[in-house]
């Protein structure tokens, strides 16, 4: 699984980016925002991106899944409740999950967004 991490903390990207590694997934690329992301991908060519709700993840979102529809989408949220769940799913978003989910939680994401069908 080819994996894109974008967080716009590195000490939360860095931390992402190992525990992926470590329990078997491929992180390809790092981003720290939405824009940086989307110029990323023809590149790296990850079949999911793991993006933090941030300044312009929204429309970050929307032109992912336009331009490659295939690419899977999981946003990480800040929020203790699920306040931008619904626009993270009108924006297109496969996946929506809190900073505060366990890692079991975030691998469960991931593997549920992987396997839904392309839009």
């Amino acid at each position: 699984m080819r994996i894109m991490v974008v967080e716009a903390y590195k000490l939360l990207r860095t931390s992402l980016v190992g525990m992926l590694r470590d329990n078997g997934y491929d992180v390809v690329a790092e981003a720290n925002r939405g824009a940086e992301a989307v110029e990323k991908i023809k590149e790296h060519k990850p079949e999911l991106v793991l993006l933090d709700i941030h300044g312009d993840t929204f429309e970050a979102t929307r032109e992912i899944k336009k331009t490659y529809p295939e690419v899977k989408v999981v946003m990480l949220s800040l929020a203790e409740d699920v306040d931008d769940e619904p626009a993270a799913i009108e924006s297109g978003a496969d996946g929506y999950i809190g900073k505060n989910a366990t890692t079991a939680e975030l691998f469960e994401a991931i593997n549920t967004a992987l396997e839904r069908p392309a839009a």
